[in-house]
């Protein structure tokens, strides 16, 4: 170990060695205009001396508390103290169980911009000051995730198909509005044939249930109105087109086969959860001519799954985790299985706790229409 003489002799020796003397408060102003980190103005000391490793500034949001560990001490075999300097009003020096020494604050609502925590290293047996590091604390505020509300669009019935019906045999069609909530949406029919009714169903769509009869031939319209009822004044329309034939003629239809219809997945609200908790969606989609479509999911997070109901929809189901915190997007495919080609998909984005935590997006965009 060395002496103060012979630290003294050594100086000229190299650029490393030399003893640089900065004025604290000199220093603590620069340190607040320029945010220069601090290892670039610290006084250095020779290779046996005690070092303080570089504090990296650390970001905190008024009324949080920081617990920041300090870097390593190498001390080569003299004994130091750590020591707080100027430091804010609360802050002090604790042990945790493991050994490390940490630097506690429990910042207040006011908190400054910026504030800087002077530690002072001392030779435990003579009380010389050997060090004098600061630890740079920017006030930096959370990002505040809102739920996203979709605009106040009127729901979207259609627009639909011709549809051509055979007398004495049973119509049944398929109505989802497309909307954001489609649990506050009501579907009204205005002057329905005879004998036809608009039933709704446990899933939350509606089919027009007819079985048309030998005097009911010819061509229809079907006024078809969606109400949204939270959010009054939003309504949409649409209008069908039903022609009947006689029962011993084919019913005529001049539509394309199901190789060429594209299917239509509905829509599905982004989910805004702390974490723990559960995100439960049902996945539905439609093609006009009612084949079934083929549900995807892009990928499947841990603790997911993505399982088939007996109407033919699927459910996404996702036991979050405190691991799982951030912002996550997937995409969810139709998938016409005529016709594999013809596909449509949407994204959902799933925000668990902290979305600054982490952040995932689908591999990559598939073939098909984006609704």
């Amino acid at each position: 170990m060395l002496d103060r003489s012979d630290r003294q002799g050594r100086q000229g020796s190299s650029a490393r060695d030399c003893r640089v003397r900065v004025n604290r408060t000199v220093l603590a102003a620069i340190l607040r205009v320029s945010l220069l980190p601090a290892a670039m103005l610290s006084t250095s000391y020779p290779a046996s001396g005690m070092i303080l490793d570089y504090l990296e500034p650390v970001t905190l949001d008024a009324g949080e508390r920081m617990q920041q560990a300090l870097p390593r001490l190498a001390n080569d075999g003299i004994r130091v103290e750590i020591l707080l300097g100027t430091a804010p009003q609360g802050a002090r020096l604790v042990v945790d169980d493991s050994g490390r020494m940490l630097v506690d604050w429990q910042s207040g609502p006011d908190m400054a911009k910026e504030t800087l925590i002077e530690l002072l290293v001392r030779n435990a047996d003579s009380g010389e000051l050997l060090e004098t590091r600061y630890l740079l604390v920017r006030r930096e505020p959370k990002p505040v995730t809102q739920p996203v509300v979709s605009a106040a669009l009127p729901p979207l019935l259609g627009p639909y198909e011709h549809q051509f019906l055979q007398a004495g045999i049973q119509w049944r069609f398929l109505l989802r509005p497309d909307a954001s909530d489609s649990d506050t949406v009501e579907v009204m029919a205005g002057e329905l044939p005879d004998g036809a009714m608009l039933v709704k169903e446990s899933a939350g769509g509606y089919q027009i249930l007819w079985t048309p009869a030998d005097n009911q031939l010819g061509t229809r319209r079907i006024v078809l109105r969606a109400n949204d009822r939270a959010r009054p004044g939003t309504v949409g329309e649409a209008t069908l087109l039903v022609s009947v034939e006689a029962r011993d003629k084919a019913p005529q239809r001049p539509r394309p086969p199901s190789t060429e219809l594209m299917p239509r997945i509905d829509p599905l609200a982004n989910q805004v959860i702390s974490a723990g908790r559960v995100v439960s969606m049902r996945v539905t989609a439609s093609i006009a001519d009612g084949t079934a479509p083929v549900l995807q999911v892009d990928r499947l997070p841990r603790n997911a799954s993505f399982d088939i109901n007996d109407d033919g929809s699927r459910t996404f189901y996702w036991q979050t985790g405190d691991r799982d915190q951030g912002e996550h997007l997937y995409r969810f495919i139709a998938i016409n299985p005529d016709n594999t080609r013809l596909r449509s998909w949407r994204e959902v984005l799933i925000v668990v706790g902290d979305p600054s935590r982490n952040r995932t997006l689908p591999i990559e965009p598939p073939p098909g229409v984006r609704e």
